[in-house]
């Protein structure tokens, strides 16, 4: 699940970008591929990617690369890089110290602060708080083309359109990472009142509808496991006890989704599915949200069942031309009682 992992994909666009801005010379593709230890078509994706973005230039006939800044600079993007990956391993929700950073480098506070404020630029990381640093949702940025081109979305976005269509609501898909979904992908609500989450932020699986859905992936002994190491984790609070977790998990595992209000969002309800990838394993989670008094319980029931039934065999879905129509989920005009 190389591609599902959001951090580390970003991370291989500027690890590319490093091979090349060291390599002092021009560099193939291929040289590219082996010095990164990537194959040659997620290289040759991301060398387009950074080639777009400016980073990189094509030289010799379009056969090689070479980095757009000059070589002086290079050791300090060595340097950013390794800062970069430190932040990246931090929780998302708290950073880490500029302190710590500080610990078990060469370089001085000067150079870490200069390093630091760089990435920021590049909206690679952005401040937690005061000398806390955190991972930054514009590292999507650099995986962006990879992340659209994952299997598991590329079978969901028709199905995302259609339930668009059905509901009128906000449709989201999430990813997990260390014990956090990120917001991916969004159909947004053409509604005036609607609520939606910015891609690319961070939420702990002990909260909210997706974080529920999540853990009714996982067997009953694997959501203890989940439950108890992440409750007394930084960044993870969640809104009920560990035991009522675990319960809702197994209680929303036999039914096939996961509902839930006023926990991530006040006033805002949602309804949400986890999602097997090609290797039958939790890719992620699918959900709709919307205010409280458009999504009550009878709703979210209806719903629920509906996404339940086009994504359980999601690869087979995909095969088709679209997903069927179902009945319209929302009121209209025709369909609202008359008062």
């Amino acid at each position: 699940m190389a591609n599902d992992n959001i951090l580390q994909t970003a991370l291989k666009a500027l690890y590319v970008l490093r091979v090349v801005s060291e390599a002092g010379e021009p560099i193939s593709m291929t040289e590219v591929s082996s010095r990164a230890d990537l194959s040659r078509t997620v290289a040759f994706r991301m060398l387009k990617t950074l080639e777009v973005a400016g980073f990189v230039q094509v030289v010799q006939g379009g056969k090689r690369y070479e980095a757009t800044v000059n070589q002086a600079g290079s050791a300090s993007l060595g340097d950013a890089l390794s800062l970069l990956r430190r932040v990246s391993s931090a929780n998302p929700v708290v950073g880490i110290d500029e302190a710590d950073l500080h610990t078990g480098t060469t370089l001085s506070r000067p150079q870490i602060k200069t390093a630091l404020n760089e990435l920021q630029r590049y909206r690679l990381i952005e401040p937690a708080g005061t000398e806390q640093w955190r991972i930054s949702p514009g590292i999507l940025g650099y995986a962006e083309q990879l992340l659209r081109a994952s299997p598991t979305l590329s079978a969901l976005r028709p199905i995302m359109q259609v339930l668009s269509d059905e509901t009128g609501e906000t449709i989201t898909f999430f990813r997990e990472t260390e014990g956090f979904q990120y917001v991916t992908e969004v159909v947004p609500c053409k509604e005036p009142l609607s609520y939606s989450l910015p891609i690319g932020s961070g939420h702990s699986v002990l909260r909210g509808a997706a974080g529920r859905a999540w853990l009714s992936g996982h067997d009953e002994t694997e959501v203890q496991r989940i439950v108890y190491r992440l409750a007394g984790m930084s960044g993870h609070h969640p809104a009920v006890g560990p035991d009522e977790l675990i319960a809702d998990a197994v209680r929303f595992r036999a039914r096939g989704y996961a509902y839930c209000k006023n926990e991530r969002i006040e006033n805002a309800a949602a309804v949400a599915v986890p999602i097997t990838g090609p290797t039958g394993r939790i890719a992620g989670v699918l959900s709709v949200m919307a205010p409280v008094f458009r999504l009550t319980e009878e709703k979210a029931d209806a719903i629920g069942q509906r996404m339940a039934d086009m994504t359980r065999d999601l690869f087979r879905v995909a095969e088709l031309e679209k997903p069927k129509r179902g009945p319209a989920l929302r009121e209209t005009a025709e369909t609202a009682p008359k008062v």
